[in-house]
């Protein structure tokens, strides 16, 4: 049986060119992410390759995008020991913090201390920011 060995990208849909530069400017101007590969199809639809880390994220600006058709993503979580400077960050560019920082302990066995907290992305999407805290 085939197995899967890890994520390779998460992709999200800007849906105007204003959308897919804010997007760019969000998770590399502000997060720290930086561009693989950007380039342009011959339809004219902008794409994005982003390094994050042990995975991707693709930005496809096509404008199109039907959430009840092709469903919606939750939220996208990055590892960091930073939760409170990025959240700090992101609300002073703007972004709303949904979720402040905070110390909780997953229900996990045995049960997994960490540190997060939540804001808006540039196209409403949740963003966590995770940190796994030593016991």
């Amino acid at each position: 049986m085939p197995k899967i060995s890890g994520v390779h990208h998460i992709s999200l849909k800007p849906a105007t060119p204003e959308e897919f530069e804010k997007t760019l400017h969000f998770y590399c101007g502000l997060l720290g992410l930086t561009v693989q590969s950007r380039w342009t199809k011959p339809d004219g639809t902008m794409l994005a390759m982003l390094d994050a880390g042990n995975c991707c994220l693709e930005i496809v600006g096509n404008g199109t995008w039907n959430k009840m058709e092709h469903g919606s993503l939750d939220h996208l979580a990055f590892c960091t020991d930073a939760v409170d400077e990025l959240l700090a960050l992101v609300k002073e560019n703007g972004y709303e913090v949904t979720s402040p920082a905070a110390d909780i302990t997953l229900g996990t066995t045995p049960p997994t201390p960490i540190r997060n907290g939540f804001c808006k992305g540039p196209l409403g999407e949740l963003v966590e920011f995770f940190h796994v805290r030593q016991p």
